[in-house]
């Protein structure tokens, strides 16, 4: 596992997309990012929860 810290900070002159829970917008965001392959977006940094499948 690779752990990383990031300086929020930092953040202030970058335009970020930030989702704190999966919401509405994140899944229709991440369902658009994955299935649309023309799908862009405007942000120096998207962040919010992974999604990982499971195995079964």
């Amino acid at each position: 596992m690779k752990i990383y810290e990031l300086d929020e900070t930092a953040l202030k002159d970058l335009k970020v997309l930030w989702f704190d829970s999966p919401t509405d917008e994140w899944i229709d965001f991440v369902m658009c990012n994955r299935q649309d392959e023309t799908f862009r977006h405007d942000n120096d940094l998207v962040y919010g929860p992974v999604h990982i499948p499971s195995c079964e």
